[in-house]
């Protein structure tokens, strides 16, 4: 639940950073994946999670986000919620972390999401110690469903003692097939939809699956059906005053739960390669939803890692044995490697660090240089285009591989002389794709969309003797570049 809890203080802490706010934090709106990530989306204002400013009309602040937010975790500590929503019979550690939070007046309550994080780290760390989070990995809490792991946060009365329904006796083991299944409400945990369950084709274990197209307990309609979450919401019962599929845009293999109770629509969730940004409808993915009022936005979201990049990476041993790194003069060491299964689009919001081609050569940024060395003209190597770039030497570059050794042909080139003017890249697999500092020569952030199959992002850098030629020559780099990758 700390888990939980410090992710969802995070994602309130990067939207309140760009001058956003929620306004509607509450069960509906709060997804957790199955990596433990928590997203925000959009949907109806929950009154029971409301600041009492805003049940008086008053404009949603950041204040108001956190009030419903720390309504929202007491309900998860506890396993119900109260009305008005009180920690006063919790542990005096979260009432400590929490009841400053739900005081009335929003004057006098603490403004800061990042604030709340730390002071949740404190009291974590003081708990649990200081790898609590490393400790408190969600796939511990979310069971065994099959293949897809999925946890249904804060259901009502059928939460256990520690506010988790993992998906068990009522869970679908999807096989990475409909992405919906049908939890007939048992005891044993929500699976899929809860409030009745629905249909979905592909099997629903302990469900009430009823087949493509079919509904089960009448709760949602889903028409159509296709391999990897490919399924279009259509008609669709109105629940909780929120038309057709609300908040269950359903993803390949179940992807994300909302964090929801029974009076709402809890459809089979958002997977991370569904991820979409503001204002854009669900579409990614081939996953149509009918109607707008069923279209699902998410104001943040995807899950973020900070790897450090040593200049000695060298993308082209990808894969590679000793007998493969033999071939190479100076081969430098593995590149840095990313799970981006399911992910649609990968991003770094942040590449910081300096790095030189040889001892004695002048550090470069990220974004490469021509101090030491005037132009790139690498040849392809072990499955790996080769790299050529008019007028810059060592930029961080990644590569996307599948579950097979990449295998673009020997005399294959990506030419990315432009590609730091690009907001958007789309490589294919094997082929590198400039990184850089993670922003155009106009300082927008960019975004790689992940090619279909890929399964690994590695990060790294295209070397060789004066850059031209066989790959190599990665012994006497210096320096490394410390990388934030957003993984959507």
């Amino acid at each position: 639940m700390l888990a939980v809890g410090r992710a969802l203080l995070t994602e309130l802490a990067r939207l309140h950073e760009t001058g956003g706010v929620s306004g509607v934090i509450g069960p509906a709106t709060v997804l957790v994946d199955d990596a433990g990530a928590v997203l925000l989306v959009d949907g109806p204002l929950d009154q029971a999670y409301a600041s009492p400013e805003v049940l008086t009309g008053q404009p949603p602040t950041a204040r108001s986000d956190l009030y419903s937010a720390a309504a929202l975790l007491a309900h998860l500590f506890r396993g119900e919620a109260t009305l008005p929503p009180r920690v006063d019979d919790l542990d005096p550690g979260l009432g400590w972390l929490l009841g400053p939070v739900l005081t009335a007046d929003p004057a006098v309550r603490p403004g800061s999401a990042a604030g709340m994080v730390t002071a949740l780290d404190q009291l974590a760390e003081q708990r649990h110690g200081p790898d609590w989070r490393r400790a408190a990995g969600l796939i511990g809490v979310a069971g065994a469903a099959g293949a897809v792991p999925v946890v249904v946060l804060a259901t009502g009365g059928t939460a256990t003692a520690a506010g988790v329904v993992a998906g068990a006796g009522g869970a679908a083991g999807l096989a990475g097939a409909a992405g919906v299944a049908g939890a007939a409400g048992t005891a044993g945990g929500f699976g899929g939809v809860v409030a009745g369950g629905a249909a979905a084709s592909g099997a629903a274990a302990g469900g009430a699956g009823a087949g493509a197209g079919g509904a089960a307990g009448g709760a949602v309609s889903l028409a159509g059906t296709g391999a990897g979450g490919q399924v279009a919401a259509a008609g669709g019962t109105s629940v909780t005053g929120v038309t057709g599929a609300g908040q269950g845009v359903v993803g390949g293999g179940g992807g994300a739960q909302a964090a929801g109770h029974s009076s709402h629509v809890v459809g089979g969730g958002i997977s991370k390669g569904l991820a979409v940004k503001v204002g854009a409808a669900v579409a990614a993915g081939g996953v149509g939803v009918a109607g707008a009022a069923a279209a699902v936005v998410l104001l943040t979201g995807g899950e973020t890692k900070q790897v450090e990049v040593p200049a000695t990476a060298n993308i082209y041993l990808i894969g590679a044995g000793d007998d493969i790194e033999a071939q190479l003069s100076d081969p430098g060491t593995k590149p840095v490697s990313l799970d981006v299964d399911g992910a649609g689009t990968v991003a770094f919001p942040s590449v910081d660090g300096d790095v030189g081609a040889c001892s004695g050569c002048e550090p470069e940024s990220p974004d490469g240089g021509n101090l030491s060395f005037g132009s790139t003209a690498i040849t392809g190597f072990n499955g790996i285009a080769g790299v050529t770039f008019a007028d810059r030497t060592l930029f961080v570059v990644g590569v996307f591989v599948g579950d097979d050794q990449p295998s673009q042909p020997a005399d294959a080139v990506v030419d990315l002389s432009g590609a730091d003017d690009e907001v958007t890249q789309e490589p294919d697999l094997g082929e590198p794709f400039f990184v850089g500092d993670g922003e155009t020569g106009d300082g927008e952030a960019q975004e790689i969309v992940v090619p279909d199959g890929a399964k690994t992002l590695y990060l790294g850098f295209a070397d060789a003797f004066g850059f031209v030629g066989t790959p190599g020559a990665y012994g006497d780099n210096e320096g490394s570049v410390d990388i934030e990758v957003t993984i959507d």
